[in-house]
């Protein structure tokens, strides 16, 4: 049986960045959180979404 430990979508995806050091060069830092967020969404929650429901990937344009 797996045991599964629930957390914020913001620990994690605060937790991931750091982990992997990823970063968002701008002059202006407010607003770097909601970005590097925002990647962690799109590059890994929807692509886990995707997979887990059988999702192709839409081809890039």
């Amino acid at each position: 049986m797996r045991c599964r430990i629930w957390v914020s979508y913001e620990h994690f995806a605060d937790e991931l960045i750091v982990t992997t050091c990823l970063t968002w060069p701008s002059e202006d830092q407010s607003f770097v959180e909601d970005i590097l967020r925002g990647v962690i969404e799109h590059l890994v929650i929807y692509l886990r979404l995707g997979q887990e429901f059988g999702q192709k990937e839409e081809e890039a344009c």
